[in-house]
């Protein structure tokens, strides 16, 4: 979770919006999830996610994290309920 309140400003001049960028990330601001071992291989998942961020790795499917919209469309797809929150 993001604090609403920042450090204080440490260079001069710079905005708050500059500043927060420093704090805030992708994972504060996104739900990560993963493919556990239930996956079975059968690229409903892959096919539903709308971003192409889920490819099929030696053992199962895997998410790439950077490309990952965080929708959850992949979560709906999965049979197996193989696709969990980090």
């Amino acid at each position: 979770m993001v604090s609403s309140q920042l450090p204080p400003f440490s260079a001069p001049g710079e905005t708050r919006q500059q500043h927060s960028e420093d704090y805030i990330t992708k994972e504060d601001t996104f739900i990560m999830y993963t493919i556990e071992s239930d996956c079975i291989s059968c690229g409903s998942c892959a096919d539903a996610c709308p971003a192409g961020a889920i490819s099929e790795g030696e053992q199962h499917y895997e998410i790439d994290a950077d490309k990952c919209l965080s929708c959850g469309t992949c979560v709906d797809a999965c049979p197996t309920s193989a696709i969990v929150e980090k």
